[in-house]
């Protein structure tokens, strides 16, 4: 499996888990001390602070969102994926920085929007 297969079955995870309201599951692909940078918002970090926003965005019902990866970058434990993902109302560009665990696993170290998308999570 290369780094792309990884960061892509790790997008959809993250989608599936959006969509199926499994916050646990969401903060499960994050580290200990994960990052979420959204426009307009005050930066979080770790996984009670990640979760209380995911809580508030999927109280109104699931979340349909696709990634597409355009480039991923690797350089040592970090990995990086900047793409575009889709809502069914909207579209913008994100970039992640993947943190690469011990047992080789990636885990998400940052995550950025860079647009005004997905208002719901802000």
């Amino acid at each position: 499996m290369t780094t792309r297969d990884d960061v892509d079955a790790i997008n959809n995870e993250y989608a599936q888990a959006l969509a199926d309201r499994d916050v646990d599951r969401m903060i499960g692909l994050d580290t200990h001390d994960a990052r979420l940078c959204f426009s307009d918002t005050p930066m979080l970090q770790g996984h009670q602070a990640v979760a209380a926003v995911y809580d508030k965005a999927l109280k109104d019902g699931p979340i349909t969102i696709k990634f597409d990866s355009v480039d991923v970058f690797e350089d040592g434990d970090l990995v990086v994926d900047v793409g575009h993902y889709a809502t069914p109302t909207e579209q913008g560009k994100y970039v992640v920085v993947f943190q690469r665990q011990h047992d080789g696993a990636l885990k998400i170290l940052v995550e950025a929007d860079i647009t005004d998308g997905l208002r719901r999570l802000g």
